[in-house]
């Protein structure tokens, strides 16, 4: 990149910069017309949990890759402070992990009364073995294709916190900068 591109985009950035920091009709900056806006996001997301959901499907028709659970290293030191917050954020998901399991671990074949089994022709049952045997298989893979499921909505569950996580970092060092801006635009005004 030549210094006159380079001039040019730095000059631009300036000014953009100046810009977001500026009031307009309003009386507001855009850094509060952002922040203002993103509250009422946050509301609405607060009140309709239904949204959440939504933009989870339509995230995964998006990227069906992002559901694939990745291999995290272990071996990387995490402070208590990040493990609380991070099991905090993710309480609801767990809840909800642990009431799903709850209702699979009910889904246990229940016991056949002795009377039951007295009635039973055991000729007819060893003719349906076969039938009997493909039933109970197809029962057990349900399970396991239950709990990749649930392990997969973790997954997504883990990169969708750490996505909006990554967005409040990266909009708060935004904040903190266009906030530097206006305290700058604010002093040259007064000298």
């Amino acid at each position: 990149m030549d210094t006159s591109t380079y001039q040019d985009l730095s000059g631009r950035l300036a000014r953009l910069e100046l810009q977001t920091g500026q009031r307009d009709q309003s009386g507001l900056s855009l850094a509060a017309q952002v922040s203002n806006l993103q509250g009422k996001v946050e509301s609405l997301y607060r009140s309709n949990a239904e949204l959440q959901t939504l933009e989870r499907i339509i995230e995964t028709v998006r990227d069906p890759k992002k559901h694939i659970p990745e291999i995290k290293n272990r071996n990387v030191d995490v402070s208590e402070t990040e493990k609380q917050e991070l099991l905090l954020a993710k309480f609801p998901a767990i809840r909800e992990a642990y009431a799903n399991l709850a209702e699979l671990s009910t889904l246990d074949i229940p016991a056949i009364s002795a009377e039951a089994v007295d009635k039973v022709d055991l000729a007819s049952v060893k003719a349906r073995e076969d039938a009997i045997e493909k039933i109970m298989k197809a029962y057990h893979m349900m399970v396991v294709k239950n709990s990749i499921v649930f392990e997969k909505y973790m997954a997504l569950m883990e990169r969708e916190n750490e996505f909006w996580v990554d967005v409040e970092k990266k909009f708060n060092s935004m904040r903190m900068r266009l906030d530097g801006l206006e305290n700058k635009e604010i002093m040259d005004r007064r000298v």
